[in-house]
């Protein structure tokens, strides 16, 4: 893992973490070329504002067309020129996806169960965000009950709570309540079956 901030204590946190750090603009072509953009298999985008969040996907597929990128944005406004600028997902809103990614890089178990799942390159990988309503089917079930591994290929790699704490790969026998917020990777020709069959919204 790379990570490219301007920001000087976060840089020496993720430094003192172990991580590889660039100081620099995300937004700049050098920045991300002294990154190793171009040798790059997978990116998070993740900034304080969606306009620089655009810029940097824009710079990321000039200077590596077949990079996957998933960008976090702090709300729907950027959302269609965001997806238009190549970006292959996009999380929302940004309170939760910064945790969860925040989560991804700090956490090195984590971040390896996550590569493993999103990041293989020869297969159609989604990652979607769901808020379970009182009226949802899976308010009241364990995560086992629903055989997604086994009807869909899917997986339940995190929930934010309606408390506002995170469950990072939370097991078979965790209890899905109303307010939960799930993030599920799907293959995504399956993905239109997962919603039906779930009656996600």
């Amino acid at each position: 893992v790379v990570v490219v901030t301007d920001k000087e204590d976060f840089a020496r946190l993720l430094r003192n973490r172990g991580l590889l750090v660039v100081e620099g603009d995300p937004t700049s072509e050098e920045s991300l070329s002294i990154a190793g953009i171009q040798k790059a298999t997978a990116c998070m985008v993740m900034l304080d504002n969606d306009t620089d969040a655009l810029l940097a996907v824009l710079s990321m597929r000039t200077l590596n067309p077949k990079v996957y990128i998933i960008a976090a944005l702090l709300d729907d406004h950027l959302l269609a020129k965001t997806a238009l600028a190549r970006a292959n997902n996009v999380i929302r809103p940004y309170h939760t996806a910064g945790q969860f990614m925040n989560n991804l890089t700090l956490r090195p178990v984590v971040y390896d169960f996550f590569y493993s799942m999103l990041f293989d390159q020869t297969v159609d990988i989604q990652i979607q965000q769901f808020l379970l309503q009182e009226n949802s089917a899976l308010v009241g079930k364990e995560i086992g009950e629903l055989t997604l591994r086994q009807t869909h290929e899917a997986t339940i790699i995190a929930i934010y709570t309606s408390e506002g704490s995170w469950v990072v790969a939370p097991t078979e026998h965790f209890l899905l309540r109303e307010g939960y917020e799930i993030i599920i990777v799907v293959p995504g020709p399956r993905l239109p079956s997962l919603i039906r069959s779930l009656d996600l919204k």
